[in-house]
């Protein structure tokens, strides 16, 4: 949940009984290439527990030795990695491709020899096999498979690696889709516009409203990024912001008036009906189970 998956929520979606994502922005380095790993280890240090996701957007953003060191430091249970995504980040443009990729190979090995599992996010089937696969299809927010639903690109997934957990990314709203996974064969499903509308999310509380108003047919596609977007100020100055998520925007859309910049959000909006505790969330997601 990009911008959403913060500490506060974290710790919410564990005492609810779930399992936590979260998400440190370009992964301890700032735009000037300043370190902020303490940030990342107070962060790590207050959830109070080694059985956490930690996502990044690249596998170039793993050859930050300092960043790989905090996760290996609090023994992190799990980290997702985007396929896809070649992003641009500090230490790639520091040191290059091919440097970048060398170091972030083995500094997932390192992880990996400590216990930490691998989850590999995609937009597309994959060969590629890790301890799980984790499917975006294009329902779900922000980058996600153009023609594809997620549970079609989950059933693709599952019949091309069989014997590799595959996670479902996107649209899940309802209990009733919860089960309908759990019956083809997923482990656990994947939920984020529900839980950004939650009251522990670190969204704004007009944000938070203005999902509640809205629906799935206020989604849009990003034209030049293929993102689910939900742009809640005026659209062309959206679409102008440059950089990557659009920051600026985005910033202004997570913690704005809920009438200026964007958020990435999911079909799974059309259930946002109002703002409610994680735990209330939760309970309700698993209700046919």
């Amino acid at each position: 949940m990009n911008g959403g998956s913060d500490l506060g929520l974290a710790i919410a979606c564990r005492k609810a009984g779930i399992f936590p994502s979260i998400y440190f922005p370009r992964n301890g380095e700032k735009k000037e290439g300043e370190l902020t790993t303490p940030f990342v280890d107070h962060q790590l240090s207050s959830y109070g527990s080694n059985q956490i996701n930690v996502g990044v957007m690249s596998i170039h953003n793993c050859s930050n030795k300092h960043f790989i060191n905090i996760l290996l430091k609090h023994n992190i249970s799990h980290l997702e990695i985007w396929s896809e995504i070649d992003v641009d980040s500090i230490r790639y443009n520091r040191i290059g491709k091919d440097k970048s990729m060398e170091l972030a190979i083995k500094n997932i090995d390192m992880l990996k020899d400590n216990g930490t599992k691998i989850l590999r996010r995609t937009k597309g089937v994959t060969t590629t096999i890790s301890d799980a696969i984790c499917v975006k299809g294009s329902d779900t927010a922000g980058h996600c498979n153009q023609s594809m639903t997620t549970k079609e690109l989950f059933l693709a997934q599952k019949n091309t690696t069989p014997f590799v957990p595959v996670i479902p990314y996107g649209g899940i709203g309802t209990s009733s889709q919860v089960k309908e996974y759990i019956e083809l064969g997923a482990e656990c499903v994947a939920v984020g516009t529900l839980l950004a509308a939650s009251k522990e999310s670190c969204l704004s509380e007009d944000v938070k409203n203005t999902m509640t108003q809205v629906s799935s047919l206020c989604i849009t596609r990003m034209p030049d990024t293929d993102q689910n977007t939900l742009i809640l100020g005026d659209k062309e100055e959206v679409l102008n912001t440059s950089g990557r998520n659009r920051q600026d925007s985005l910033s202004k859309g997570l913690c704005g008036d809920g009438k200026t910049g964007h958020m990435y959000a999911g079909k799974s909006i059309d259930h946002v009906t109002e703002i409610r505790s994680v735990k209330d969330i939760v309970e309700e997601l698993v209700r046919e189970l």
